[in-house]
């Protein structure tokens, strides 16, 4: 009998150990959770202002030089294509070093193999 309480406690002592560890596992998901969802909040509040901002930009835009819907909408798709693809997105193509010809990032204003500068680009 002295054998089978042993045993029955060391059980239960290890599930207990397990229970905790289990627990503390899922507290750190629970916040890793609620930090990609604040993320994502951030991220959508961002991007509300950022359409926001083109409205009000295409607002003055249009009353001040004139510009038609179709206009902006032509303009859309011939920005769209840029690429290659008329895909709805802006996808930028590797940028070529024009003094060692190795690809770099369009982030850099210097290629990272030879130094060389690049021209400055907007909407890299």
């Amino acid at each position: 009998m002295f054998v089978e309480l042993l045993f029955v406690g060391g059980v239960y002592s290890a599930l207990s150990r397990e229970k905790n560890q289990l627990r503390g596992e899922m507290t750190e998901v629970k916040n890793q959770s609620l930090d990609s969802n604040t993320r994502v909040r951030l991220l959508e509040d961002r991007l509300e202002k950022s359409l926001m901002a083109c409205e009000a930009l295409w607002i003055l835009v249009k009353d001040r030089l004139g510009f038609t819907e179709q206009e902006l909408l032509e303009r859309i798709n011939q920005v769209d294509l840029m690429d290659g693809l008329q895909d709805g997105k802006v996808k930028t193509k590797p940028l070529e070093c024009g003094h060692c010809g190795r690809v770099v990032s369009r982030r850099h204003s210097k290629c990272l193999y030879c130094g060389a500068s690049f021209e400055a680009v907007p909407f890299r």
